[in-house]
């Protein structure tokens, strides 16, 4: 493990990403640990809309479920609590497709708002190991009687080519192989409840390809975002006005300042 790419461990997906789109966020993130804005309404909603799907797939009636999610989080305005209610068709839905899945593919195990870690080697190790490389947490893992691994993410925003979501499933096939080295092939899939409740699913993988192709993509892409973020520098996009870091960022304000003069 290279210098940097140890001293930021652990890693996440969205930690990666962060330091691809803007080093200085990374670092007020991160490594100062500076406090941001507190989080928008997507991502409220999103959270919330998430504990319901848990809840629901448990078993628990939808709306018990909507209303115990709800209740968990007491910062919900009454918009965001109105849009966690109006993916209920989508929570039904969702648990109506698992179960007819079973019944083609009967079940082995099935796990909700699972927390993996893998160490630098791809084993598995415990979320707040200091040995760990990687971690994450995954919405939906099912593992099949035929030892089949099928991830899925749910998504409440704005529905995205497959392809945008590569590194997070690819990153969760190596967290689901880790932990279960008994399954043979693996697919991850995005569960979009604002879409027409739509799964758009990735490529089937096998568990050799696993280890022998996404391995050594994953520590080459870590290696790449760690060297990335040695030198701090503010990367001015639009992107910038949804950064909770916006406010700490000099380079932004003047930036901001300069816009609204114009």
């Amino acid at each position: 493990m290279s210098k940097s790419l140890q001293q930021y461990s652990p890693w996440s997906v969205s930690k990666a990403s962060l330091a691809a789109q803007c080093s200085k966020a990374f670092d007020f993130r991160y490594v100062k640990k500076e406090k941001g804005l507190p989080s928008g309404t997507e991502s409220k909603i999103g959270t919330a809309a998430h504990r319901v799907q848990e809840l629901v797939i448990q078993g628990i009636e939808v709306r018990t479920a909507i209303a115990q999610a709800l209740a968990e989080d007491s910062s919900l305005v009454f918009s965001e609590i109105e849009a966690v209610r109006a993916f209920e068709s989508a929570y039904v839905n969702f648990k109506n497709k698992l179960d007819a899945f079973k019944r083609v593919h009967p079940i082995k195990e099935i796990h909700t708002e699972l927390k993996l870690a893998i160490d630098i080697n791809f084993k598995p190790c415990d979320y707040e190991s200091p040995e760990c490389l990687m971690r994450g947490n995954i919405d939906v893992l099912i593992i099949t009687e035929s030892n089949q691994a099928i991830v899925i993410d749910h998504k409440t925003g704005k529905r995205k080519p497959i392809i945008k979501h590569k590194v997070q499933l690819d990153t969760y096939l190596l967290f689901a192989l880790a932990h279960f080295p008994e399954v043979l092939g693996l697919q991850a899939a995005i569960h979009s409840l604002a879409y027409n409740n739509e799964l758009d699913w990735a490529t089937t993988r096998s568990a050799e390809y696993v280890t022998s192709v996404l391995q050594p993509w994953l520590l080459q892409y870590l290696t790449q975002q760690a060297t990335g973020v040695e030198t701090i520098q503010a990367k001015i996009t639009p992107l910038c006005g949804w950064c909770n870091y916006r406010n700490n960022c000099a380079e932004w304000l003047a930036h901001a300042e300069t816009k609204q003069k114009h």
